[in-house]
């Protein structure tokens, strides 16, 4: 392609040549013809009438400015025609060219961004395999350290007499060490299982069932400082075990088990607590920020100087439960059980109280500045107890 354009490239430069010489020849002659005297002289010029013999016959005339001009026209037409032809023909060449470069490039970055997009496929899949490959060895690792965990633990319990063991023994030492370590690299299941077995070996305490009140069986194993986070222990009986200042933020404790349990100082920071049976439970100081207790059982729990803000606490039974000096702020009451509950001093800052059973409560000292009471069942006594009711809606007048 390029060798024809340099072809047509030469033409064109050949015929723009020889069109200026014809144009600069027929000047030179007329310029000459003129100088010299030729041309004005009719007979030279074409313009003079025909000669006539005495016989009345044409005399012949010699070659005029016209006849040159003539025999010069035909060759500059074409030597422009063919001057303005190579021309178009080299710039129609040129836009075909240009538009084939362009496909040429649009197509060369198609192929790129294909090419460019298949690495990129490629290597998010190498990624995915290698993060799951990852992820298998690490499930098989938790695996089989939980099993060796399971395995050393049960040795120790039948073997090594860890039940039968005194609190300054080194046995208890132990096993809290390893059982700590464990935890930290288990994922929410495996803790789940964890938990699940010092239960049941009765090494985190428990309850005995009498005739009068629920018997507590002291733990052999502390889980102080354990790191329980988002474990799975949904539906789980964990009746009077001790938890107290464990690590169970976004734990999964959705229809647990957790009556009389000691979970005093624990982080239940987000964690999902519905419908669980929290009955006389042990919240002392724990903290439940944002925590789900939507339906919970909390009759006659301790949750004295817990932090409930931001929790919802939607149609959950607090019926003579202590919450003395709680913060509730921004808590979510809507429908809640508080009959005979201890709300002395309480936090209730901007809660929503709609319909909450309030017969019984001890309002002593309570801040409910902000608070919304409409249609719950308190007297008038009772809010007159209350330290503040600032911009709280009621529902009666004061």
């Amino acid at each position: 392609m390029q060798k024809w354009q340099g072809y047509l490239r030469w033409l064109l430069i050949v015929l723009g040549i020889a069109s200026v010489a014809v144009v600069l020849y027929t000047g030179w002659v007329v310029i000459v013809g003129y100088t010299t005297g030729v041309f004005p002289d009719p007979d030279r010029t074409g313009f003079s009438t025909l000669k006539l013999t005495a016989n009345q016959q044409t005399i012949p005339q010699s070659k005029t400015l016209w006849d040159w001009l003539d025999l010069l026209l035909i060759p500059a037409v074409l030597a422009i025609g063919g001057f303005l032809l190579t021309r178009s023909a080299l710039q129609l060449q040129e836009r075909r060219e240009e538009a084939a470069r362009k496909l040429e490039e649009r197509r060369i970055e198609e192929t790129r961004k294909i090419e460019e997009q298949r690495i990129e496929e490629a290597r998010k899949l190498e990624e995915q395999r290698i993060q799951e490959a990852r992820n298998l060895e690490e499930q098989r690792a938790q695996e089989a350290g939980l099993n060796a965990y399971l395995d050393q633990m049960t040795q120790l319990v039948l073997d090594k007499g860890l039940r039968t063991s005194q609190p300054d023994d080194e046995v208890r030492s132990l096993v809290r060490a390893r059982s700590l370590t464990v935890l930290r690299g288990l994922d929410g299941d495996r803790k789940a299982s964890v938990v699940q077995f010092l239960y049941e070996a009765g090494l985190i305490g428990g309850i005995k069932q009498s005739e009068s009140e629920p018997e507590l069986i002291p733990a052999i194993v502390s889980l102080v400082q354990a790191n329980l986070e988002r474990a799975n222990l949904t539906g789980v009986n964990l009746q009077g075990a001790n938890l107290q200042r464990t690590n169970l933020e976004e734990v999964n404790f959705i229809g647990a088990n957790l009556e009389w349990a000691n979970l005093q100082g624990t982080r239940l920071f987000m964690g999902i607590l519905q419908v669980a049976n929290l009955q006389g439970a042990n919240l002392k100081e724990a903290i439940l920020f944002m925590t789900d207790l939507q339906g919970a059982e909390l009759q006659g729990a301790n949750l004295q100087g817990a932090y409930l803000q931001k929790a919802k606490l939607q149609s959950a039974n607090l019926e003579g439960a202590n919450l003395q000096g709680t913060v509730l702020q921004e808590a979510y009451l809507e429908g809640v059980n508080l009959e005979r509950a201890n709300l002395q001093g309480v936090n209730l800052q901007e809660a929503d109280l709609h319909g909450v059973n309030l017969t019984g409560a001890i309002l002593q000292g309570a801040d409910l500045r902000k608070a919304k009471l409409t249609s719950c069942t308190v007297t008038r006594e009772q809010l007159a107890q209350a330290k503040s009711l600032e911009g709280a809606i009621l529902p009666f007048d004061m």
